[in-house]
């Protein structure tokens, strides 16, 4: 009798799903993805490939999915939150990420859009090209 395939889990499914959203809408360099990290096999291969094309890392998943979400939705309660989350998800050697991340929150706050720009554009400048290079298969 052959084995059954293992059903994959709603995490691992939803990783697939926004998998096939970011090849459908390819125009942006990071669209959209959804907030759960994947798990299992299936996970494990998803972040595996991560930075491929063939699926979105763990950090760039949440940023899409939070920042990037709630500054394009103009949600700055929000934002101001997420911003404070990725604060304490400095990494270590990565000096002034958290500086930068409380910037934005505080430009969130008195939702001040080009200072919620500005603090993204400083963080990315230093640390994106290392992150990518270093951690950016790490889970959150």
């Amino acid at each position: 009798m052959a084995e059954r395939a293992k059903p994959l889990g709603l995490v691992a499914l939803l990783s697939v799903l926004a998998g096939a959203c970011n090849k459908a809408s390819a125009g942006s360099e990071e669209a959209g993805g959804a907030t759960a990290e994947p798990s299992g096999a299936a996970g494990a291969s998803a972040v595996a490939a991560c930075g491929t094309g063939q699926a979105e890392c763990p950090m760039q998943r949440w940023m899409k999915a939070n920042l990037q979400a709630f500054q394009r939705s103009r949600d700055y309660s929000r934002l101001a939150t997420a911003f404070e989350q990725l604060a304490e998800l400095e990494p270590k050697g990565f000096g002034g990420w958290a500086e930068s991340a409380r910037q934005g929150a505080e430009a969130a706050a008195r939702s001040d859009e080009a200072g919620v720009t500005k603090s993204c554009e400083t963080c990315h400048k230093a640390h994106r090209e290392t992150y990518r290079r270093t951690l950016r298969t790490q889970a959150l």
